[in-house]
């Protein structure tokens, strides 16, 4: 049931975020909200790669692989509240 809370949350919470505020705002920086967060998901995920691996092997290599998919679902919700946004008109 946690899976659904890592993977499903961020898609969720982006097309939230790009169905009411992106889509009807008019300042360009806003546009886009959830394509900032997956910026810095990818940020995190190099940092999560390049951390100490500390006591299991590869632990930073599957810290950084599941930002990395975290950053996908938020994609993911983004081009949803787009496509809707399409539909809708």
């Amino acid at each position: 049931m946690e899976i659904l809370w890592y993977f499903c949350g961020p898609a969720l919470v982006s097309f939230l975020l790009q169905y009411f505020i992106g889509n009807r705002t008019k300042h360009k920086i806003w546009r886009h909200i959830p394509l900032y967060f997956f910026l810095l998901t990818l940020i995190f995920a190099i940092v999560a790669s390049k951390a100490d691996p500390g006591f299991v092997i590869g632990g930073n290599i599957m810290a950084a692989f599941i930002w990395i998919i975290i950053g996908i679902c938020v994609l993911l919700g983004y081009m949803l509240a787009i496509l809707a946004r399409k539909i809708r008109k």
